[in-house]
C-alpha cells in the first residue's frame, strides 16, 4: 500500500515539478528575449540618430551672433571719460564649417575705439565658438542733464554651404515621364526640416525628357533664405560679403559620379542655369530665394530600361552677413 502511494506520490511531484520548471524557464526565456530586443532596438537607434547627425544635418542656424556688455549693466548710463568694453561670441550651430569667418561693429558716434582682440579671418570649426574683445572711449555725450541713445550694430560675414543628399531617379522610363523623388524615402523629413544652415534647400522636383532615343532626367531646384533679417552675399575671389550682387556658387552629384559645379568652366555632365545664379526678394513674403535648373546632357543619359532609385547630392556655397543691435544711452554725470 505504501508502495503505491509512493509511486503515485513522486509522479505527481515530478508532473509539478516539471510544469513548474517549464513555467520558469518560459519565464526567463521570455525575459532574456525581452532583453535582447530592446538592446537590438536601442543600438540600431543610436546608430540611425548618429549617422543622421553626422552625415545630414538638420535644422536652420548657422554661426550665430551675440554681444556682451563687460563694464556696464544693460539699462545703466554711459558717461563722459567712461571706457566701454564688450566682446562678441560667435557660435557656429550649423552642420558645417566656416573657414574665413570676420566681424565688423559700427560703434555710436560718441565711442572711439582704444584696442581690440580681433582675428581678421576666423575659422569657426562645426560648434566651436569664438570671441572678440573691443574696448572703446566715451566722448561727446550730450549735456544739459538730456540722455542720447545709441545703437551699437555689430556684424559678422561668414562662408557657409548648404547640402542635401536625397534619394532621385534615373533610368528610362516605359509609360510615365514623370518620377515624384518626394515620394522616396526619408526625402521630406531632410528637406522640410532644412539642412543645417541658414539658407535651405525648401525642393528638388525631378522629371524627364526626351532627347533623341533617351531620357533625360532634369532637376529644379528651389532654395529659401530662413533668417529674413539676415544678408546673403556672393562668394567673390576671397573678398568676404563684398559681392556687388546677392549670389552663390553651387555643386551637383548624380548617379556614377556625374557632377556639375558653377565654379568650374567648360563643357561638363550637366547643362544647368543659370550660370551665375542670384537671391531674388519676393514682394509679397519678403522671403528670399534662388533657384537651379539642370539638365543631364543626353550622352550622359542611361540606356537602362525601367526606373531605379540612385542618389542626387546639391551642394550650395554663399557668404553669409548676420547682425545684432544693441541700443545704448549715454547721459553726463
Amino acid at each position: 500500500m505504501n508502495t503505491i502511494f509512493n509511486n503515485i506520490f513522486n509522479k505527481s511531484f515530478n508532473r509539478l515539478f516539471n510544469k513548474l520548471y517549464n513555467h520558469i524557464f518560459n519565464v526567463k526565456q521570455s525575459i532574456f528575449l525581452i532583453i535582447l530586443l530592446t538592446l537590438l532596438i536601442s543600438s540600431c537607434e543610436g546608430g540611425s540618430n548618429n549617422r543622421n547627425d553626422d552625415e545630414f544635418p538638420t535644422g536652420f542656424d548657422g554661426v550665430d551672433i551675440s554681444l556682451n556688455i563687460v563694464s556696464h549693466r544693460k539699462d545703466q548710463k554711459i558717461i563722459p571719460d567712461d571706457t566701454f568694453d564688450f566682446e562678441v561670441e560667435l557660435n557656429n550651430n550649423g552642420g558645417y564649417d566656416s573657414e574665413r569667418a570676420s566681424i565688423s561693429v559700427q560703434p555710436p558716434s560718441v565711442l572711439t575705439e582704444l584696442e581690440k582682440d580681433l582675428e581678421e579671418e576666423i575659422n569657426l570649426q562645426k560648434e566651436d565658438y569664438y570671441v572678440g574683445y573691443f574696448r572703446y572711449d566715451v566722448t561727446g555725450v550730450p549735456g544739459g542733464g538730456t540722455t542720447e541713445k545709441g545703437n551699437m550694430i555689430t556684424r559678422v560675414c561668414y562662408d557657409y554651404k548648404t547640402q542635401l543628399t536625397i534619394s532621385a531617379c534615373t533610368g528610362k522610363p516605359e509609360t510615365n515621364d514623370i518620377c515624384d523623388i518626394q515620394k522616396l524615402t526619408n526625402n521630406n523629413q531632410r528637406i522640410n526640416y532644412g539642412q543645417g544652415a541658414p539658407i535651405w534647400i525648401e525642393s528638388v522636383d525631378e522629371s524627364f525628357v526626351r532627347r533623341g532615343n533617351k531620357v533625360v532626367p532634369k532637376f529644379n531646384i528651389k532654395l529659401n533664405k530662413v533668417k529674413h533679417n539676415d544678408d546673403v552675399y556672393k562668394i567673390k575671389e576671397g573678398e568676404l560679403c563684398g559681392g556687388e550682387r546677392n549670389g552663390f556658387d553651387y555643386k551637383i552629384t548624380f548617379s556614377g559620379g556625374l557632377t556639375y559645379d558653377s565654379r568650374i568652366e567648360g563643357e561638363q555632365d550637366f547643362v544647368c542655369n543659370p550660370e551665375n545664379p542670384i537671391f531674388n526678394r519676393e514682394e509679397d513674403t519678403n522671403n528670399i530665394i534662388g533657384e537651379i535648373n539642370c539638365e543631364l546632357r543626353e550622352e550622359k543619359a542611361s540606356d537602362s530600361r525601367g526606373i531605379a532609385s540612385t542618389i542626387l547630392t546639391v551642394e550650395i556655397f554663399y557668404d553669409y552677413a548676420t547682425r545684432v543691435s544693441e541700443q545704448l544711452t549715454f547721459a553726463q554725470e
